[in-house]
């Protein structure tokens, strides 16, 4: 159910949720190249960038999209992380940074 998730996967995912105002924070993986991603991908990522900081939303460099993914429960890998609410993800958030 929509309404009971607290986090989305993937730079698209959490781009429509941030355009919302749904998202509080945002981890992206520090080994995400977004250069040799997909265009859509690559786009996606740069506007995170830019709406963040006029949404006043931090944008946080965490560990690797391995690492991320396994933390997540996700597969294929996760490159960005977009968190709603912070209940019961304290101990995941924690492990992200």
């Amino acid at each position: 159910n929509l309404q009971n998730r607290r986090i989305v996967c993937g730079a698209h995912e959490t781009l429509k949720k941030l355009e919302r105002g749904k998202i509080k924070l945002i981890f992206y993986a520090k080994n995400l190249n977004v250069e040799e991603n997909n265009v859509r991908a690559a786009s996606n990522f740069h506007s995170l960038q830019k709406l963040c900081p006029v949404e006043k939303i931090p944008l946080v460099e965490a560990l690797t999209r391995k690492e991320m993914s396994r933390i997540m429960n996700k597969f294929p890998y996760v490159g960005v992380v977009g968190v709603m609410d912070f209940q019961h993800f304290e101990k995941e958030a924690e492990k992200i940074v």
